[in-house]
């Protein structure tokens, strides 16, 4: 009973509701129905709009608040913010405009209130979460209501057509900007008035005329009077050509391009190249012809200097071609290495690895295991062996290795080298192989300066190549002197020798005089490379002579710097308290010995400590041997490698008391740039050349030097 009261009840209010509905619309004028209906249609049609939205706001004109009433569907996606938010707080709805374009936005809002007249406008937003910029379009019409202003509106988003305006607006600009300073001149005829109707470009420096002189003088001459006279006729032929050849092809033929003189406004000529494109209208009539000037006299010039250099271009490309193929080479030479020494590196390993599993055995007698750690103790020293020539090419290649040279008792170093070759020889078991020391050419007491262990090495190289290629027979070695200042050291075999094509490679890297699968011989392919560079470090040069099947012999030389008896104590004492005072003046090429750490060691000369001597010694191991025995007088002592160099000290040129120079750089054509400073010349004999060059600023030293002699030529220059 109760329910059908309840339903009863709610039926009758219904009813009410009904009533009062109908009523309402009973009053409504149908003409403002029509037309809510049609607005409703409208807001929905934009509502569905995919870059667009729709929004109603409002303002009490009491308070000045500004609130959204109504923001469409598709706000969110658009703006960036919910439409909760913005109908909560007018302020949500604009805090993604960008914070430049923000405080325009608010200043037109407020001004199309007051006589309510309707505004558009570009803003930009910053849609969260990406924090994207995009373009807005906002539109508002405003109206009044009592104390309400009511504007309705839209917001459209405008970022592809404003891109497209920003792109199209730089690339005016930049088109502009080349029209305006390009080097070539550019213009466009009108076809049928044969008027120029643009001209832009380099008008004024390429022909001498402004650009409304330019105009002035095609309205008055024809496009013909640029060229020069002997052109003109050839383009109007060609012109006429082109434009046979257009209506012919039905326009497939529209451009072309030909070289000429031109006519300047001073009757000058230059070269230059026109290029032209024939503009057709919708008929198909030509109707503009676009063309541009470009000046040629430098590419013309170019093009002739360059026909000059074809040939010596054509020989740097077979250079290249050649240097190509060394590169090929080279690799597969060093693929031959690596093979090479894999195997090297592994053969004593492995012996070492087996001799350590028989120790671990119990069957092996007191002499076997002597046995076994003679060959784990040769193996080991081989493997060594290998690693540092490997280290030692790789400290070269840096050029990290560096010289220490110091006195040398050559014959004594020469019957050690015998000496340690001879066990070589018993620990190799080459006993049927003779080993000589040829001292046939010795220089009685020789006292030299050299780094010994760098010469060791060249030796032991030289020497263990010698027996490794040799099966019977003998090596010999030995040395001479074959020139006042040069010592010559040998060292000859009856092995194998070396066929013409491998003696001009061996001293390369990765080279050995068989290389492959089958080869029957040891070694890393790098002693010969090594021993080469030690020797041009020393300021030396080696070289090979062979005749196949019949042995080789290598020679190598060594600068000979004769250390008198009574000199010796300088280089001995020198070597022992000397503390190096290497300092550089100009990016390591100069090399200086300051004259104050000198002073310690008692030499007995130190009246020249304030003096200056420059030395010109390209040979490190000269200059080392020079520089010790001039430190002993208490001078600073200086050095450069070349002439060149010198141009380096200008700056520095007063402070040098004496130059002290080897005579080789008499032929260099800027040896007259030192002539100002008393030159002492290091010559290894007497001859007539020198004496042009001898008077009262100049004099020589014949080898050997010595430190009297030094002495001398310091109290006679530098005293």
């Amino acid at each position: 009973m109760k329910n059908m009261q309840d339903k009863d009840e709610y039926i009758a209010q219904l009813e009410g509701e009904i009533s009062v509905l109908k009523a309402q619309l009973e009053d409504r004028d149908f003409p403002a129905e029509e037309e809510f209906r049609k607005r409703r249609d409208t807001l929905e049609t934009f509502d569905k709009m995919p870059n667009g939205t729709i929004y109603r706001t409002v303002r009490d004109m009491r308070t000045g608040v500004l609130t959204f009433e109504y923001v469409s569907g598709s706000w969110e996606k658009l703006m960036g913010v919910t439409a909760e938010a913005s109908l909560a707080d007018a302020k949500n709805a604009f805090k993604n405009v960008h914070p430049d374009d923000l405080p325009l936005l608010m200043q037109r809002i407020e001004e199309c209130l007051k006589p309510l007249r309707s505004f558009e406008m570009e803003v930009r937003y910053i849609r969260p979460p990406t924090n994207q910029e995009f373009w807005f379009q906002i539109s508002s019409y405003p109206a009044r209501e009592g104390n309400f202003i009511y504007a309705d509106g839209f917001v459209f988003d405008i970022t592809k057509r404003k891109h497209i305006e920003i792109a199209l607006a730089e690339s005016e600009r930049k088109h502009r900007f080349i029209l305006e300073n390009t080097k070539e001149v550019f213009f466009i005829q009108d076809v049928e008035k044969h008027l120029l109707t643009f001209v832009g470009g380099s008008t004024l420096e390429m022909f001498g005329y402004t650009i409304e002189e330019a105009k002035q003088f095609s309205e008055n001459n024809e496009l013909s009077d640029i060229f020069a006279p002997e052109y003109r006729q050839k383009a109007k032929d060609i012109a006429k050509e082109i434009t046979k050849d257009y209506y012919e092809t039905a326009g497939s033929i529209s451009r072309f391009q030909y070289e000429a003189e031109f006519l300047r406004k001073d009757g000058s000529v230059f070269q230059g190249e026109i290029s032209m494109q024939l503009i057709a209208d919708k008929n198909g009539k030509i109707e503009l012809a676009v063309g541009i000037v470009t000046n040629i006299d430098s590419r013309k010039q170019n093009e002739f200097e360059l026909a000059e250099y074809r040939s010596q271009l054509e020989l740097l490309v077979q250079e290249l071609i050649y240097a190509k193929e060394k590169a090929v080479e080279s690799d597969k030479l060093k693929s031959a290495f690596l093979a090479n020494m894999s195997h090297e590196i592994r053969t004593p390993l492995n012996a070492i690895v087996g001799v350590l599993q028989l120790l671990d055995s119990n069957t092996l007698t007191p002499k076997d295991r002597k046995d076994c750690m003679m060959l784990m103790m040769n193996s080991s020293n081989q493997l060594a062996a290998i690693l540092d020539v490997i280290i030692d090419i790789s400290k070269i290649n840096a050029g990290q290795m560096t010289i220490k040279p110091a006195p040398v008792r050559l014959n004594q170093l020469m019957y050690e080298i015998l000496a340690f070759f001879e066990d070589y020889l018993i620990s190799t078991g080459k006993l049927h192989i003779e080993l000589i020391l040829d001292d046939s050419g010795f220089i009685d007491g020789c006292l030299t300066y050299f780094d010994s262990e760098h010469f060791h090495q060249v030796f032991y190289n030289l020497i263990s190549n010698a027996f490794k290629f040799t099966e019977k027979g003998y090596v010999c070695f030995g040395y001479r002197q074959s020139a006042p200042d040069m010592l010559e050291f040998m060292v000859k075999d009856t092995g194998i020798g070396l066929s013409p094509d491998k003696q001009e490679v061996i001293f390369e890297p990765f080279r050995q005089a068989e290389l492959g699968n089958d080869r029957q011989y040891g070694g890393a392919g790098l002693g010969l490379t090594m021993s080469r560079s030690l020797v041009e470090m020393e300021g030396g040069k080696i070289w090979v002579e062979s005749t196949e099947g019949e042995g080789a012999s290598f020679y190598f030389t060594l600068p000979y710097l004769p250390i008198a008896p009574e000199d010796l104590t300088i280089f001995d004492d020198f070597n022992a308290k000397l503390k190096t005072g290497m300092k550089s003046l100009k990016s390591g090429i100069i090399e200086s010995l300051n004259a104050g750490i000198m002073e310690s060691l008692n030499f007995g000369m130190h009246e020249f400590k304030s003096r200056s001597v420059l030395v010109v010694e390209p040979t490190l191991l000269k200059f080392y041997y020079y520089e010790k025995m001039i430190a002993a007088t208490g001078a600073n002592v200086t050095r450069i490698e070349n002439l060149q160099q010198w141009r380096d000290l200008a700056d520095h040129s007063k402070i040098f008391n004496l130059v002290i120079a080897d005579a080789s750089l008499l032929d260099h054509e800027e040896f007259g740039i030192i002539s100002n400073l008393p030159t002492v010349l290091i010559v290894s004999e007497e001859k007539d050349k020198y004496k042009q060059f001898v008077g009262k600023k100049m004099s020589k030293i014949v080898v050997p030097v010595t430190y009297s002699k030094i002495l001398e030529i310091m109290e006679k220059y530098a005293g």
